[in-house]
């Protein structure tokens, strides 16, 4: 498979274009129509997506969507658990631009800009962001306390909901699993920086990019705002990055004709598994889908390898 795009999830479009193939061979007498919509770009501002939605969206509206980031996980018990997205996080992605005096390397300043990024990028790292349950999470961890595994879960799920208790259920579910956490609240992590040209010359700017994952439920302006309280410094700016907006969707219903067909198969190929609803700690281009009002789900058909987490997207 050729095109711009095509190395992210190549696994998952060779499968769909493999049933594809299958049922035209079988000759099997379809209902509705089965259509492939395979674009590029969702790491890019999703421009594949956002062009068919406001160009061709007669070609490929339809009752409901299947898409990547469901996961087959095992489990030591040895009853895997089927997580099955209908829901993301929303990439709000932030720079943060520390401005102060220009000068030389031999002579300490307080107004440093690199100074003053790093102490921005230390303070935000290390916040704690409030927790918030939603519909989707509660269900997920539900299940997930029913297996052997996750049996410590058990005790804590009721504080989750008590705003007294939440964040002290969270911290100890994220010292068992730091990765349950990031499905609690919105994340922030500093992952590029750029300062500088030469090693003796303070410079006047230094700037950060932080990749910030948002809760469904909480605004962007909310989550800027929370964040230049953490900074707390006049001389770091906080500058939403354009180009990565994706649409605030619903979740997908649990209820619909296909999520019940999801269950009902998953259930025959898996017997010993737990299907259960996921939200995705990144995102996809379900989330255009699911704003035009088509319920969209996540495939588990691939095995992730144990002890591992459903990977996130974009």
């Amino acid at each position: 498979m050729y095109g711009r795009g095509a190395e992210d999830t190549k696994d998952l479009l060779a499968a769909e274009m493999a049933v594809l193939v299958e049922l035209k061979k079988s000759g099997v007498a379809l209902s509705r129509d089965v259509i492939l919509l395979a674009e590029a770009d969702e790491e890019s501002g999703s421009t594949g997506i956002r062009w068919l939605v406001e160009n061709a969206w007669a070609k490929i509206d339809a009752e409901f969507a299947l898409n990547e980031s469901g996961t087959i996980l095992d489990a030591p018990s040895g009853r895997p658990h089927l997580p099955n997205p209908d829901l993301g996080k929303d990439p709000t992605r932030v720079t943060l631009v520390a401005r102060g005096s220009a000068g030389h390397g031999a002579f300490p300043r307080p107004d440093n800009a690199v100074v003053r990024l790093a102490g921005a990028t230390a303070r935000l790292a290390a916040a704690v962001q409030p927790v918030k349950v939603d519909a989707t999470t509660r269900a997920y961890f539900s299940g997930l306390s029913t297996l052997p595994d996750y049996a410590w879960l058990v005790p804590l799920l009721p504080r989750l909901n008590v705003p007294a208790t939440a964040l002290q259920a969270a911290a100890r579910i994220r010292s068992h699993e730091p990765d349950l956490d990031s499905l609690l609240r919105t994340t922030a992590v500093p992952t590029m920086l750029n300062a500088g040209e030469k090693i003796n010359v303070i410079p006047t700017t230094a700037q950060a990019q932080v990749d910030v994952r948002r809760l469904p439920g909480e605004s962007k302006e909310e989550v800027l705002a929370r964040i230049r309280r953490i900074v707390n410094d006049r001389a770091v700016e906080v500058i939403p990055v354009a180009g990565d907006e994706m649409p605030a969707a619903p979740a997908s219903p649990l209820t619909t004709e296909m999520y019940a067909a999801m269950q009902l198969v998953l259930g025959r190929s898996h017997p010993k598994a737990l299907v259960i609803p996921f939200m995705s700690r990144g995102a996809s281009d379900s989330s255009f889908l699911r704003a035009k009002g088509v319920p969209s789900y996540g495939v588990p058909i691939f095995l992730h390898e144990t002890g591992g987490r459903p990977r996130s997207r974009q």
